[in-house]
């Protein structure tokens, strides 16, 4: 995708995939919406990047992408701002190590929601216009972890097994609409 002057939206934008995902765009021209909860960190290092590389910061929001509720907010505040990213980021992410039936269910029931059920939610409302504009691109980040499940890894492995899995489904899916997705 072209990456001058493109508006991209970065979930997880805090943390160090996205705050390197941040420089680089910058770097390229793009101009950015950046997305973290909590959002100390990105609310730090959008202080000295703006310095650097004034109004390509669009907007910086602090939702709870864990949920629908959250990933409706996020895509009606963008929608507010008159914005359409021409890319989407699904960075936001956790991980979990410990064994599978010794880890308490609500915390790897919450990883499923945000390493799975985001991109997959933000995927949906953000391709709809992607798909109306007939150009985007959607990235999910996923992680070896995608491939190889190792022992401690078994939730998180699985988020990103289906990860995999949807962001193969949906290429398929999107690409007569000139919107491409990368895993």
């Amino acid at each position: 995708s072209k990456l001058e002057a493109a508006t991209i939206l970065i979930t997880g934008a805090g943390g160090g995939f996205g705050q390197e995902l941040t420089r680089q765009l910058l770097a390229k021209g793009s101009q950015l919406i950046l997305t973290d909860h909590p959002a100390a960190n990105l609310s730090e290092s959008v202080k000295n990047l703006d310095k650097n590389h004034p109004n390509q910061i669009l907007a910086c929001f602090d939702f709870d992408l864990a949920d629908m509720s959250g990933c409706e907010t996020l895509y009606g505040a963008i929608q507010q701002l008159n914005i359409t990213p021409n890319i989407l980021i699904n960075n936001a992410g956790m991980a979990l190590l410990g064994n599978f039936v010794e880890t308490p269910p609500d915390r790897w029931e919450t990883m499923v929601q945000i390493n799975l059920l985001t991109p997959m939610r933000l995927s949906r409302l953000f391709g709809a216009d992607m798909i109306a504009q007939q150009r985007g691109h959607i990235v999910n980040i996923s992680s070896l972890a995608g491939w190889i499940a190792a022992p401690g890894l078994t939730a998180y492995a699985a988020s990103k097994y289906g990860l995999r899995g949807f962001s193969e489904g949906l290429r398929y899916e999107l690409d007569p609409y000139n919107v491409s997705v990368t895993t």
